[in-house]
């Protein structure tokens, strides 16, 4: 699988939830810290394409200890002893994963302008920013009717986000080429039908006089 999938399925495994519940203990069937270790080994092999790439890698890693450690401390209910505790952590993790997809669109949009290909990079840009505000409602509001609202505007963005990250690597795999910008140009009979406003020397001395 080459890096650009990897990065579309470690945001898949993030970004969409799926909770299971056996024997009491519930957990999320997509793994969190497999996407992290996902997104870092995806990071480390495009970071000779993007300098943005690279500087994810270790946070990823970081990210993908702690969120094992905090599913494995959630299943024994030790994490849940102190609620706190827990939604700071929470809150914290989604703000890390907020800021790395940031980063790692910076990334996607670098070597889309150094490859000269059509990735379609806008389009994630603007996916990101809706995400994000709804994300942080979703954590931090105190209305369950945004809450709830919140929770089901970030689930169709994650989705959006990652069909137009799709359409990012089918540019980058396809290698196909950015559209020439347009340029307007002026022709010369459009020049002639330009008003010309001149003013002669002679003219002005007279008004003076």
């Amino acid at each position: 699988m080459n890096p650009m999938s990897l990065l579309f399925f470690g945001y898949f495994l993030l970004l969409l939830r799926y909770d299971l519940t056996i024997a009491g203990f519930t957990f999320d069937i997509l793994f969190d810290f497999a996407g992290y270790l996902i997104l870092a080994k995806a990071a480390a092999e495009l970071a000779a394409e993007s300098g943005n790439m690279k500087k994810t890698v270790l946070p990823c890693r970081l990210l993908a200890l702690l969120s094992l450690a905090m599913m494995v401390l959630d299943g024994l209910d030790l994490l849940g002893a102190i609620p706190a505790v827990k939604s700071v952590l929470v809150l914290a993790v989604s703000f890390a994963v907020l800021v790395i997809l940031y980063i790692h669109i910076k990334g996607v949009s670098e070597i889309e302008t150094n490859s000269g290909y059509d990735m379609k990079t806008h389009k994630i840009r603007r996916d990101w920013m809706i995400l994000a505000l709804a994300m942080i409602f979703s954590r931090i509001s105190m209305y369950p009717t945004i809450t709830i609202v919140a929770s089901y505007a970030n689930l169709v963005f994650s989705v959006i986000l990652l069909l137009d990250l799709n359409t990012a690597i089918k540019g980058y795999n396809g290698k196909i080429p950015a559209p020439a910008k347009e340029e307007v140009a002026v022709t010369a009979e459009e020049k002639k039908e330009e008003p010309v406003i001149a003013f002669r020397a002679e003219e002005s001395e007279e008004d003076d006089g």
